[in-house]
């Protein structure tokens, strides 16, 4: 590449641990050590000197401190290397290690267009499998289930996270249903190798042993049910190519591009590859939709967990959760009293068919936006109870 990068490191020496004293020391240093360089030469005078190597370049700047008796900073150095991505690629991290080495305590990196080069390139590739998941995702459970596939195969927390952030899609938010835009990365994979479309949560589960039927086909047909739709539905598309090790590799380096981190050319060829393989697998499972099908038994137990799990853990919305506030506070109000922040949740919200901690998340959020505001009050047997009320009305004790 002909293109010329920069790097910059601040190396800070608070406590007058290195000898190097002033840039012209640091740069010489820097020019003895024999592994950083192929063919080096030192240009220009005193203070202002430049290591030239080929294609890449280095300065040392010494930065003007306020000196005090009092001072927690002794020096400041900043170097900054510029050159082609595959000499500077390679000797970011010398560079770095050998300042540190110098009695250098703190090193800083201000500048690294090399970290910026390989993010631009991996987040499309990252873009590109996700939504490529998603495309098949939806495909699949909604010929195969129907559009009520949300409800049975997300659990709560990809619920709340798809409640709570529904106003993040303004534009197509008001006429598509974008859930599964909404959840995290690595819930999405989860639906392929995680979820389980029978039942999913741990309180169906102890549920469905307890009223289990003492017989030896009964205990098959629940393990049958407890499936994930990894072993279950996509054994061969997703489970056989090694997806989720795969599909775990590229969220951390999504993690890191959200993030703003450092890259390493290995991570780009890391993405490089997992995406190429990770689009293989999903576009040879698109193409093989139409051939799985769910038995009669299958469908009968989703159909029944969708009409089990679609009403008794909804997640309240802001606007919903605010009128029932509004509600509960109006009906105290007569006998001065107060809406008790586990009561309102719990047996208030939770008999309406709320799941509590997704109720409980909301009045957070509505706190942090300043529509609600949960405070201490003494209750009748003496004790501190926590309350909630709406900031628009403050006329409960507090």
């Amino acid at each position: 590449m002909s293109e010329t990068y920069s790097f910059e490191v601040l190396c800070v020496d608070p406590q007058n641990k290195t000898v190097l004293q002033e840039s012209q020391n640091v740069i010489h240093v820097l020019f003895a050590n024999s592994t950083l360089w192929q063919s080096p030469s030192l240009t220009g005078i005193s203070q202002n000197l430049e290591i030239r190597d080929e294609d890449i370049s280095l300065t040392v700047a010494k930065l003007e401190i306020e000196s005090t008796s009092e001072s927690l900073l002794k020096r400041a150095f900043s170097v900054r290397c510029s050159g082609s991505y595959e000499r500077l690629e390679k000797v970011r991290l010398p560079v770095c290690q050998y300042l540190k080495s110098q009695g250098f305590e703190f090193v800083y990196i201000l500048l690294d267009e090399i970290s910026e080069f390989i993010a631009q390139q991996i987040y499309p590739s990252i873009n590109r499998v996700e939504n490529r998941l998603r495309k098949y995702i939806i495909k699949f459970f909604v010929t195969k289930l129907g559009p009520n596939w949300w409800e049975v195969t997300a659990d709560a927390e990809m619920k709340k996270k798809a409640s709570q952030r529904k106003n993040n899609e303004t534009i197509f938010g008001s006429v598509i249903d974008n859930k599964v835009y909404l959840i995290d990365f690595g819930e999405l994979g989860k639906i392929v190798y995680q979820q389980s479309s029978g039942y999913i949560s741990r309180e169906d589960i102890i549920r469905k042993v307890l009223e289990i039927e003492s017989s030896e086909n009964a205990v098959d047909r629940l393990k049958e049910e407890l499936q994930s739709n990894y072993t279950k539905f996509f054994r061969e598309t997703f489970k056989d190519q090694d997806f989720q090790h795969q599909w775990e590799k590229l969220e951390k380096l999504r993690h890191k591009v959200a993030h703003n981190n450092l890259f390493t050319n290995d991570d780009l060829q890391n993405c490089q590859r997992l995406a190429t393989s990770l689009l293989k697998t999903i576009e040879d499972a698109n193409l093989k939709i139409e051939t799985i099908a769910f038995s009669a038994d299958d469908l009968e137990t989703i159909k029944s967990n969708i009409i089990e799990v679609a009403d008794p853990y909804k997640v309240i919305s802001e606007e919903e959760l605010l009128n029932h506030l509004r509600e509960r506070q109006e009906h105290y109000f007569r006998t001065n009293g107060f809406v008790g922040l586990a009561s309102f949740v719990k047996n208030y919200l939770g008999l309406i068919g709320y799941d509590y901690s997704a109720s409980y998340s909301v009045i957070k959020q509505l706190e942090q936006q300043e529509k609600a505001e949960v405070y201490h009050i003494d209750g009748p047997n003496g004790f501190r109870v926590a309350a909630v009320r709406l900031k628009e009305n403050r006329s409960f004790q507090s």
